[in-house]
């Protein structure tokens, strides 16, 4: 991941010129990076020779001289302050052993009452495992995030409004496992937990972002696309002002996910600006969401040539991949492009083995939607006996999965249908509503 700041702002930096919070965000930054320290030193120089075109006066050169003198002893607190962020890290690892496999009660006990297990480093290696197992093991998650949270109350040796960003990050990775877990109203009251602790922190840009991102995933799932684009806008501008163009462009996707679903087209400008963002970053997994999206968008927008052509090129990409998820995904978007392009022999195809690939990981959500285009294609082929017993054969795995009463009802009725529009017009509301109905203000805009 890309945070360094950028030359433009080092430079800013030293003239005087940031604005806002720019200033305190590059100096922190140049006091815990040996990358960007160096870069600064000569760009100093650089910036303070330039100008002259005579050699230096000996005041001049004495007021170089103390700059280089600061910039040493800076380097020198920086491979300091590194080497022991690396002991903190091992020790952490350390005491992550001791706890890994202990009940959650006892590994409870032991970090509020021993001081030993009270340590920055703990708390970080805690919540890193808390946030990569939250799509696919959200209960275990919650778990770490608790500890985390409990190390986070602890007295630690950190100033009490990071104390503050900590126990917000906890509350953010909590959040969005309890989403994974359907238990949204829960998750709702979790954000709110995190934001207040987030505001009586720091003012941690970066923190405020990742909770802008987690968050609008849960508003996505509540239906509120809106509130949802409202903070990724939010994460974007703050990561635009950080000059992070990796995270800018992460976050154009999440935007691209939601504007698409209900306007192609402008889900499709979102992918370009976010490529344009990521084109010289090398992370398969990125442009394989970035460029599936897009050949998605592009044949919603009407365009199954064009989507055809960009799937085809992004072949390559998945091999040697060893991701079962992503795989499934790519004959999905190969099914609805055939169909597109009148090939509902092909078409079929694909989209069964996506299917079925959906059904045996029991992602069914995915499963829900997937089997729509199944029974699209099925009318299309006039086999409506088909269409009709999958969907109610489905019916009762999808309300186990916890598709609400009202959407199961939609389900089974539109079982009925022979049209394959309606299957088309039902996708939206399935994708939108999935958890929770629409509430009174939303129920126009899902008619």
């Amino acid at each position: 991941m890309d945070l360094h700041p950028s030359h433009d702002a080092i430079e800013r930096f030293l003239l005087g010129r940031s604005e806002g919070s720019e200033s305190g965000l590059v100096m922190r930054h140049l006091l815990s990076c040996s990358a960007c320290l160096p870069v600064a030193r000569k760009l100093a120089r650089a910036i303070r020779l330039l100008p002259y075109h005579a050699p230096p006066t000996p005041d001049q050169r004495s007021a170089y001289d103390a700059y280089d003198q600061v910039f040493s002893r800076l380097s020198s607190s920086v491979t300091s302050t590194e080497t022991s962020l690396h002991l903190e890290e091992q020790r952490a690892a350390e005491l992550w052993h001791l706890l890994d496999g202990m009940p959650l009660d006892r590994r409870l006990l032991l970090v509020q009452n021993h001081p030993r297990f009270q340590t920055w480093g703990l708390f970080q290696y805690v919540l890193t495992k808390a946030r990569l197992l939250a799509s696919i093991a959200p209960r275990e998650a919650i778990a770490l995030a608790d500890l985390a949270l409990a190390i986070a109350n602890r007295p630690l040796d950190v100033p009490a409004a990071l104390a503050w960003d900590l126990r917000g990050s906890a509350l953010a990775a909590r959040g969005n496992a309890e989403r994974v877990l359907c238990e949204l109203e829960t998750a709702e009251t979790t954000f709110e937990r995190a934001w207040s602790a987030l505001d009586h922190g720091t003012g941690d840009l970066l923190e405020r972002a990742r909770t802008h991102t987690l968050e609008a995933r849960l508003l996505r799932d509540l239906g509120r696309f809106d509130e949802a684009l409202g903070g990724l806008g939010a994460a974007r501008r703050i990561y635009r002002r950080l000059a992070d163009g990796y995270n800018q462009g992460r976050t154009l996707l999440q935007e691209a996910d939601l504007l698409g679903v209900l306007d192609p087209r402008a889900g499709i400008r979102k992918i370009e600006e976010a490529l344009h963002l990521l084109q010289h970053r090398s992370e398969p997994r990125l442009e394989i969401m970035a460029v599936g999206r897009l050949a998605w968008f592009l044949d919603d927008a009407g365009k199954p040539w064009e989507a055809l052509s960009v799937y085809d090129r992004s072949a390559s990409l998945y091999r040697g991949l060893h991701d079962t998820y992503a795989l499934i995904c790519r004959y999905w978007l190969g099914g609805r492009i055939y169909r597109g392009l009148s090939d509902p022999e092909q078409a079929e195809d694909l989209t069964l083995r996506a299917w079925e690939g959906f059904r045996d990981l029991r992602y069914t959500h995915d499963l829900a939607i997937c089997s729509l285009d199944l029974a699209q294609l099925y009318l299309l082929q006039h086999r409506a006996e088909e269409a009709t017993r999958m969907m109610h054969e489905l019916a009762p795995v999808l309300a186990e999965a916890g598709l609400h009463p009202d959407g199961l009802r939609r389900w089974l009725e539109l079982g009925e249908h022979t049209d394959p529009a309606a299957y088309k017009q039902a996708a939206l509301y399935f994708i939108r509503y999935w958890r929770r109905p629409p509430q009174a203000d939303q129920v126009s805009q899902s008619a």
